[in-house]
């Protein structure tokens, strides 16, 4: 049976996202710093904002319309409750999978997305959907993750995303005719008390894994003890490695 505990690990929401989400705030930041600040641009769309750690930032961008999208509705009253001037941000909330952008409003001088893309089923036809969205010497500056994410808990539960590493989101951009103007990895540690705030950290920032069902107490606890026995930090705490991947290219 599952403990009222256990229950608590696996609920979330934008609010606990945002008020958890350390790394993918450094994330965000990097970001920004391969973003071209002194350009006047047309049209920029952010894919995936959330709670608005990237879109705080970007849109002091010089530009002309900035879109803000993201699959949950909620994302909008997070931008305009933490952004300034959120009223320059135009929001369309739907699956940047599938939401006809082009048609909607047009060629694009800049897309930007931070930590989303490895949610997508299709991650080549997304690419080639953004280079048709591009202008002629429009960029995309995105993250996603590579294959070292979260490696403790992939070798500990079998359960995980398919990442993809710099080279592969390299290659696909290239195969959709962009040039790629940078891409490289980092990793952040980040420390906790024990396994059990580790997973409690995962779902509040929203990430999930696929390992909410069947946890059961002993479950937890043979998990907690091989967490600890692996990854303990020397302190009585435990890591978990965040190894996010970046990319910079742009349209001939």
């Amino acid at each position: 049976m599952e403990s009222a505990g256990m229950k608590h690990v696996f609920s979330g929401s934008l609010e606990t996202y945002d008020e958890h989400a350390y790394a993918q705030k450094i994330i965000a930041g990097h970001l920004w710093e391969l973003a071209d600040k002194d350009r006047k641009y047309g049209n920029v769309l952010e894919i995936g904002c959330g709670s608005g750690n990237l879109t705080r930032l970007a849109v002091s961008l010089d530009c002309g319309m900035y879109v803000a999208n993201d699959i949950c509705e909620g994302a909008e009253r997070m931008l305009h409750g933490k952004i300034h001037d959120a009223g320059k941000i135009r929001f369309v909330c739907g699956n940047a999978e599938t939401l006809p952008f082009n048609d909607l409003y047009g060629a694009t001088d800049l897309i930007l997305s931070a930590s989303v893309i490895q949610w997508f089923k299709d991650i080549p036809a997304f690419f080639r959907k953004m280079a048709s969205l591009l202008s002629p010497g429009g960029e995309i500056v995105l993250s996603s993750f590579g294959k070292d994410n979260f490696h403790q808990i992939r070798s500990l539960t079998g359960k995980g995303l398919d990442y993809m590493s710099k080279e592969q989101l390299s290659g696909i951009a290239r195969d959709c005719g962009l040039e790629v103007m940078d891409s490289f990895e980092e990793k952040i540690e980040m420390a906790f008390d024990s396994p059990y705030e580790v997973l409690r950290h995962i779902k509040l920032t929203g990430i999930g894994l696929g390992t909410s069902a069947g946890w059961t107490r002993s479950r937890m606890e043979g998990f907690s003890k091989a967490y600890a026995e692996n990854f303990g930090t020397g302190g009585g705490g435990v890591s978990l490695t965040y190894a996010p991947v970046y990319l910079k290219a742009a349209k001939p």
